[in-house]
């Protein structure tokens, strides 16, 4: 009741679903509900697909997001598509994982390529497998972006090999990602994004999982100004629909929908390819120390990590495997 509450209270004066006033244009609204900020780079690509979409459909589909978690929350969006009670929604892979297990292969650090050739052929090859295992969930997916630009950051050490984590606090979010920081002997922790300033400073964690616009974003470098870049993606956002606000539109304006995210994936690989590259300098150019691993680290970090797929293969189901395939020749 109160994620219905908090969502009737946002969109009170226009509703999920507001037809114009005008009839020749029979106008959709839908809400999409976002748990970054508008300033985010992430904003970017959602943006794109709403003006595509807008200008694809003459302006009957258009699109309104919600930023900051003004709706749900990132860990109620899915129940809340699900439900009903938004008709479009963000996720991570991490937020999810639980209630769709194949996700956990791209929850983790790795478990999608770090480039965007790399990306662009393997969410060409996922399309299918995800909404699938999505599909099981009653929602539908849509697109997804990838989180280019992952990296450790902490107080005082870069970690250049596996030995460099062990004993370490690392903040990080999702199950999966936690089982890898476990298998390099760190201690993962568990805050909200917003107070990892804040625990830096104060030492309650040594370093952060995160990616290079994030930390920008959250001024992460001022507190954690050793980096190390791993060069892998630290997962994913996702875009999901209620099925049911899909069947309420013409069949026309359907396929517009899948077909406008789809150029926005394209569109958000660009993107922030170019973002993770600039944020990366501005940090720089802030005091922070980068460390980009070589080939040879790169290796030894991605094999510390792997015995965590065999385990989130055990529960992935026959929805898991198909995204296991796609995945498995980039670890």
């Amino acid at each position: 009741m109160k994620l219905i509450a908090r969502f009737l209270a946002a969109t009170a004066l226009a509703g999920a679903l507001a037809v114009g006033a005008t009839p020749a244009l029979a106008q959709t609204r839908i809400d999409l509900a976002v748990f970054h900020t508008e300033g985010d780079a992430f904003a970017a690509a959602s943006k794109h697909w709403a003006e595509r979409l807008a200008a694809r459909t003459n302006n009957r589909v258009q699109i309104r997001p919600h930023y900051a978690s003004s709706l749900v929350r990132i860990t109620e969006t899915l129940s809340a598509v699900r439900d009903g009670i938004v008709p479009l929604g963000t996720i991570s892979a991490g937020a999810v994982s639980g209630q769709v297990p194949a996700m956990g292969f791209v929850e983790t650090l790795g478990g999608l390529p770090g480039d965007a050739a790399g990306f662009n052929a393997v969410a060409q090859a996922l399309q299918e497998p995800t909404r699938a295992a999505f599909q099981r969930q009653g929602v539908e997916y849509l697109w997804m972006q990838p989180a280019f630009g992952g990296l450790v950051m902490c107080r005082d050490a870069h970690l250049r090999t596996p030995a460099d984590w062990r004993g370490k606090r690392v903040r990080t979010a999702g199950r999966w990602q936690s089982q890898q920081l476990q298998e390099l002997g760190a201690v993962p922790v568990t805050i909200d994004p917003a107070e990892q300033y804040v625990a830096l400073r104060q030492g309650t964690v040594d370093c952060v999982l995160s990616n290079n616009t994030l930390a920008l974003g959250l001024r992460l470098h001022e507190v954690a100004p050793r980096i190390t870049q791993l060069r892998v993606a630290a997962a994913m956002l996702g875009y999901i629909a209620d099925p049911r606000m899909m069947a309420r539109l013409s069949e026309a304006d359907r396929q517009a929908v899948r077909e406008t995210g789809l150029e926005a994936q394209a569109f958000a690989v660009r993107y922030l390819t170019e973002q993770q590259e600039a944020a990366a300098n501005a940090m720089r150019a802030g005091g922070a120390q980068i460390h980009a691993l070589t080939d040879e680290e790169r290796a030894a970090f991605l094999a510390a990590v792997r015995p965590v797929y065999a385990r989130i293969a055990e529960n992935a189901g026959e929805a898991g495997r198909a995204v296991e395939a796609v995945l498995r020749p980039n670890w």
